[in-house]
């Protein structure tokens, strides 16, 4: 999301656009986790619900239900890799940036950015301010949905190349890293 309001900016010698998992419209987005979410088994939707309700975001039994949820839509692999247990723990210790931001959960947006979009702006995203084009990458079963990339492909004016994990979530460095390297990699020497 940085990454595209900076480039809407219009920077000078900006060549690449990597834009992975990125939404382009967080209400899309709280849409798109909702559905996810409400296809969770029934007894974790009724513990999400109830805790939200209550305003216990922070007990262990609705972090519990949550990670049920990270794992089908945020990393598949099994154990959750290291950087993303790391990743986990310095939210546990301090998440005042995420949910200020974000809000409790990757499905339960209430911060500074659940209004934020870029709908209307992206077809600043030209060919003459980003002439290498843009990569656009989800997984299969990412939060970030084709509903949520989709506009970046569809709207914005310099060429676009997307690419879908068909093994990943919303963590394809992470979970089909080989293939993420060769894809990333291969797009920016080109």
């Amino acid at each position: 999301m940085l990454a595209t309001q900076y480039t809407l900016s219009q920077p000078p010698g900006l060549r690449k656009l990597i834009l992975c998992g990125t939404p382009s419209d967080m209400p899309t987005w709280v849409r798109v986790t909702s559905s996810l979410r409400a296809n969770l088994p029934p007894e974790v939707v009724a513990v999400l619900e109830v805790c939200e309700r209550t305003g216990h975001t922070e007990s262990p039994d609705y972090q519990a239900a949550t990670i049920e949820f990270y794992r089908r839509h945020l990393c598949r692999s099994v154990p959750f890799p290291p950087e993303l247990l790391a990743s986990f723990a310095a939210m546990a210790e301090d998440g005042t940036v995420y949910t200020t931001m974000n809000g409790p959960t990757e499905f339960m947006v209430t911060g500074t950015l659940a209004k934020w979009s870029v709908l209307g702006e992206l077809k600043g995203i030209t060919r003459e301010t980003v002439p290498g084009g843009v990569l656009l990458l989800n997984g299969c079963f990412d939060e970030a949905q084709d509903e949520c990339v989709r506009p970046f492909f569809e709207r914005v004016g310099a060429n676009v190349k997307w690419v879908q994990f068909a093994l990943s979530a919303h963590m394809p460095w992470l979970e089909e890293t080989e293939r993420f390297l060769g894809v990333v990699g291969g797009w920016l020497v080109a």
